[in-house]
This record gives C-alpha cells, sequence and structure tokens, in this order.
C-alpha cells in the first residue's frame, strides 16, 4: 500500500469538501435552489466525501466503542456475549415500551420504573465488574501488529550451575527448552540451601526490519523435577524468582508448587533488544524431602510480545 498515494489522495478530498460545503450551504440558504432536485444530490455527495476523508478515524472510534460495549457486558468466559448483548436488548426494549405505556396508556410510574431500575443496576454492576477489561479501550491503535509468542527461537541459555549425574549425564538449561516435563534443570547450591541459582536467557537475534519492537511480558514454568512424582518431591522447587534485566533488578514473582502442571506468570512488559540478557534467580525454594542443596525447574520459558 502507498501511503503518500493515500496521503495525497486525502488532501484532494479534503480540498473538494472546504470548497463544495461552503457552496452547498449558500444554496440551501435561497429557497429557489432549496426546492430542486440536485441540491439533495450535492449535499450527499458533500457526506460521502466527507465520511471518505475521515474513514480510518470513524472505524478507529467504532471499534473503541463497540469493544467497550461488548466488555461491559461481559459476564462470563462460559456465557456467549451475544447472550449478553440480547439481555441488555430486552431490558433497554422494555424500558422504552414502559415509558411509552406510561405516556400513551397511563400506566403507573412507578411500574414504569421497575425496567428502568433493573437495567441501570445490571450495567452498574457490569461496569464495577469489568472496569479492569475497560482500561485499553481508549488506548490509541496503531498501525502496528502484536502477537504473542513463547521465546524458543530467541534465545539462548546459560545457568549459574547444573548437576552432573553420575552417567556423566547433564541436567541442564537445554533442558528447560525441550518440552519435556520428564526432564529438568537442576541447580546445585554450594550453601545447601537450594536459592541464589541463576538461568539466563540471552536474546542473541538479530531485529529483522519487520520487527518493530519486542516486549517480554512473563514466562511459562513447569516447577521442580517432573520425572515422577517421587522425584519430584526430593527436589527443591522454586519458591520465588527475581527477574533482571542486563543486571537490573524488575520484579519478584511466587512460583505455584504444582507438580506435572505448566504456570503462567505474568509480570510488567520489558522492551528487548538484540543482545540483552533476562535473569531468573531462585530467592527461595520449597525443600526436597532428599537433595535440599539441589532445585529443580522442568521448563521455562519467556513469554513475549512482538510487534510488527
Amino acid at each position: 500500500m502507498n501511503i503518500e498515494k493515500l496521503r495525497t489522495d486525502k488532501f484532494w478530498v479534503i480540498v473538494i469538501i472546504l470548497i463544495t460545503g461552503p457552496i452547498g450551504y449558500i444554496l440551501l440558504l435561497n429557497e429557489e435552489y432549496r426546492k430542486q432536485r440536485y441540491i439533495s444530490f450535492t449535499l450527499i455527495v458533500w457526506l460521502l466525501l466527507l465520511v471518505l476523508s475521515i474513514s480510518n478515524e470513524i472505524k478507529l472510534l467504532s471499534l473503541r466503542f463497540l469493544t467497550a460495549i461488548d466488555n461491559i457486558f461481559y459476564m462470563t468466559n462460559y456465557i456467549n456475549s451475544i447472550f449478553a448483548w440480547t439481555i441488555i436488548g430486552i431490558l433497554v426494549g422494555l424500558v422504552f415500551g414502559s415509558c411509552t405505556a406510561w405516556k400513551k396508556y397511563n400506566l403507573s410510574f412507578k411500574v414504569a420504573l421497575i425496567p428502568i431500575i433493573i437495567t441501570v443496576l445490571l450495567i452498574s454492576i457490569l461496569i464495577v465488574l469489568n472496569k479492569n477489561r475497560l482500561s485499553d479501550n481508549w488506548t490509541p491503535i496503531s498501525n502496528e501488529t502484536k502477537s504473542t509468542e513463547l521465546a524458543y527461537q530467541y534465545v539462548t541459555t546459560t545457568t549459574s550451575s547444573q548437576l552432573q549425574l553420575k552417567n556423566g549425564i547433564y541436567c541442564g538449561s537445554n533442558n528447560l527448552l525441550d518440552t519435556d516435563y520428564k526432564t529438568a534443570w537442576i541447580g546445585v547450591s554450594n550453601n545447601k540451601t537450594g536459592i541464589n541459582e541463576e538461568v539466563n536467557f540471552h536474546f542473541n537475534f538479530s531485529k529483522p526490519e519487520e520487527i518493530k519492537k519486542i516486549e517480554i511480558i512473563g514466562f511459562n514454568i513447569v516447577n521442580g523435577y517432573c520425572k515422577s512424582k517421587k522425584v519430584w518431591n526430593n527436589h527443591n522447587r522454586a519458591a520465588t524468582i527475581s527477574i533482571f534485566h542486563n543486571g537490573t533488578y524488575l520484579t519478584i514473582k511466587s512460583i505455584p508448587n504444582l507438580y506435572n502442571k505448566e504456570s503462567h506468570i505474568e509480570m510488567p512488559a520489558q522492551e528487548i533488544e538484540p543482545n540483552d540478557k533476562i535473569t531468573f534467580k531462585i530467592t527461595s525454594a520449597i525443600k526436597g524431602s532428599k537433595y535440599i542443596n539441589q532445585t529443580a525447574i522442568s521448563e521455562l520459558i519467556p513469554i513475549l510480545n512482538i510487534y510488527r
């Protein structure tokens, strides 16, 4: 799409509106011209040109308005929004019907107030319950498209330590990205607490031209060594993890103590550039029944917003 051509076309549309608008207004003031049919045609053409010149603005305003309304009427993930719109529509219809009956058929004013009170009360409750869903409806919308992706193709990993098994195999950081719950990274602590071990995610990628921005917004984690329930109980699991960006502290997160289940942890969005490093540091651990100096994590992967 040629953006410059679009801007030029819009410029000439606006020029035409500025010229034809005053002319149409002058003609409307003249009663003789107002009776002629081509005046209506001129007005229709002028309105069409006006809509064309601000079509994008109309689209964005409509999108934000309808999204806001849809979020207000949100009830639960298990109830389709069409059902909620139907209920509200019926209540609004009852409001207009009761007002008509009150004026035309002398319906009691108190009876006419019942659907109004119910409608206002329901909408007020929904607004209070869904206020968090309304927070982003009126933020500026850009031409960027955003996709949420796991960071597999953008990162490499290193750790502060890793357990070497008797057969010579390391329980290293590569196990965090293999999507296999039966393998794990196991950090070995010298202080026999299993804490202060670190996992580093290195964003060693070159940002293509089509990618405008990358943000980390959270991570998925499978806590503990999930080879079996016995092995999981034997090893420490992470209780809290502190997160650093290029050595600067960002936040600390509590980690669910769940066997063989993935947890989704959100964090404040942080923009990532090529060669940046995100560090996850275990700051407290749930003690295992056997290996109290070994803290295990089966899967750990950052979640990214990719803007194109």
